[in-house]
């Protein structure tokens, strides 16, 4: 099926916050229809050298002019449909860009803090991600703070967890905007071996109060900080996360960012959490509400993009960026530090990976966080040399 031959409108429909021209635009450049629809996520795909020129080149119509040098050029020829896609996110418009002046007092975290990604890791055993016992197991296995997902319900609730859909991750199959908080939490969950378990998904309100004994239990530690790295997911076209092959053949309902961004900061505001925890997103426009409640709420924006995403955090005055592990050079954290940006990198699972982060002399320098995969490795890079014990 060549979804490409789809009329603008129709492709509009299926990329909601994009305007058919726009749609049509990217998604021919991308080449991105029939990879999605004929590939698995995680397949690679080569661009066309034609293609390629309009995504990658500085001034292409997403990127615009944050993009900079080779920064642009970073994916190379090959890239999955899902780096595509991230490259593509909508950041805020650079004619707005004012650079905050460079900051010679800002003074990084002294240790990088581990952050257990979806509590101890992706697709865990026995305790399925973003669980509530999962994100307990994180905290037990020594970690400094949890990442967890939060999106809505279809009642308008917030529960954790990362995809758009369920499929992967129960029984069941569907959107989880599509089922309400109590559906949800009645489905049978799989673990990472794709076992039944006995644990439910998890509703906000329900990892709170856990959240808050972290807080209080180490709220005397030279070092104590963040206890949660919460990401705000939003399914809106091209701002937000990747909603894998959905995005064409099986679209689900758009996330309202200003309801999920409001509810998300009024519950940790409620539970005393606002000055522990990190709200984080691929979309500025929701950093920007919970600013707008709470001008001292940290807020860190997302991306796979490097440049771009430095210079819209530091421009908005954001706390911090948070960038995939993989794409990080040294440059990219000098230049986050003039600004008086913490650096976070998600989500690195090899030790090798883990320790470009660690310290100062590894290959990337010290980060301010490492959302892992793996917690006992990012503790022994971290910590060990430092005679500590857990991480906080």
């Amino acid at each position: 099926m060549r979804l490409l031959l789809l009329a603008g409108a129709c492709v509009s429909f299926l990329l909601p916050g994009l305007s058919a021209a726009e749609a049509v635009e990217s998604l021919s450049q991308l080449r991105l229809v029939n990879d999605l629809v004929e590939n698995s996520s995680n397949a690679a795909v080569t661009i066309p050298a034609a293609a390629g020129a309009g995504l990658l080149s500085p001034g292409s119509v997403m990127e615009s002019e944050m993009c900079s040098g080779l920064d642009c050029e970073s994916f190379g020829p090959e890239a999955g449909p899902e780096e595509l896609f991230l490259m593509k996110q909508i950041l805020p418009a650079p004619g707005k860009i004012v650079l905050p002046a460079a900051n010679p007092s800002f003074a990084p975290s002294a240790l990088p803090l581990v952050i257990g990604h979806r509590g101890f890791g992706e697709k865990t055993v026995p305790e399925p991600e973003s669980t509530l016992a999962a994100l307990e197991r994180g905290f037990a296995m020594g970690a400094g703070a949890v990442e967890l997902d939060v999106q809505l319900s279809r009642d308008g609730e917030l529960v954790l967890t990362h995809n758009i859909n369920v499929d992967a991750i129960s029984t069941s199959r569907g959107c989880v905007a599509d089922f309400t908080r109590e559906e949800l939490q009645g489905l049978v969950l799989l673990d990472g071996d794709k076992r039944p378990s006995t644990e439910r998904m998890a509703a906000f309100a329900d990892v709170l109060p856990m959240l808050r004994r972290q807080a209080d239990t180490h709220a005397g530690d030279a070092g104590a900080g963040i206890v949660a790295v919460v990401h705000i997911k939003i399914f809106d076209g091209f701002h937000g996360d990747w909603p894998g092959g959905n995005l064409l053949h099986r679209p689900c309902p758009k996330t309202d960012y200003k309801a999920i961004a409001r509810k998300t900061y009024e519950a940790v505001e409620s539970a005393g959490l606002t000055g522990r925890i990190m709200f984080v997103s691929f979309d500025y426009r929701v950093l920007d509400v919970i600013r707008s409640a709470r001008s001292d709420a940290r807020v860190g924006l997302l991306s796979i993009r490097r440049t771009p995403a430095i210079t819209a955090a530091a421009s908005r005055r954001y706390d911090a960026v948070a960038l995939y592990h993989d794409r990080v050079q040294r440059r990219d954290l000098e230049r986050a530090r003039a600004h008086g940006l913490r650096v976070y990198v998600w989500s690195p699972t090899k030790k090798q990976s883990i320790e470009k982060f660690a310290t100062e002399k590894g290959k990337v320098g010290k980060v301010d966080g490492i959302i892992t995969n793996s917690i006992p490795d990012a503790i022994e890079c971290v910590s060990a040399r430092q005679g500590a014990g857990k991480n906080r």
